[in-house]
């Protein structure tokens, strides 16, 4: 995942486009987005690493993933300045940082 996003996407309009999602629900929580209220920049993460649902939780993290089955992956854009380190949750979540608050995870089931 990483290599693909090394060489498909820019961290900085990522960035921008998570800001711009985030503020179109200011009162928090999670949301569930429509592929056609996408900006270009997430759609062609999401395209190049085959995610298929984006979900703003939290009221600012922006998560694409593609879920069920056996494994779930998917990358996570947090606000500006978070910091994220390299882990593992109980639940068998693998959690590593990419660039500047973007996280690229993984979990077996």
């Amino acid at each position: 995942m990483v290599a693909t996003l090394q060489s498909t996407a820019d961290p900085q309009a990522l960035r921008r486009a998570c800001a711009e999602l985030v503020q179109r629900y200011p009162n928090g929580g999670t949301h569930r987005l429509a592929m056609e209220e996408l900006p270009d920049p997430v759609r062609q993460v999401m395209k190049s690493l085959s995610l298929a649902e984006a979900t703003i939780t939290e009221g600012s993290v922006l998560r694409l993933d593609t879920p069920g089955g056996f494994a779930a992956y998917g990358i996570d854009i947090v606000p500006q300045g978070s910091f994220s380190a390299p882990s593992t949750n109980s639940q068998g979540m693998t959690m590593a940082p990419w660039k500047d608050g973007i996280s690229v995870w993984y979990l077996n089931q």
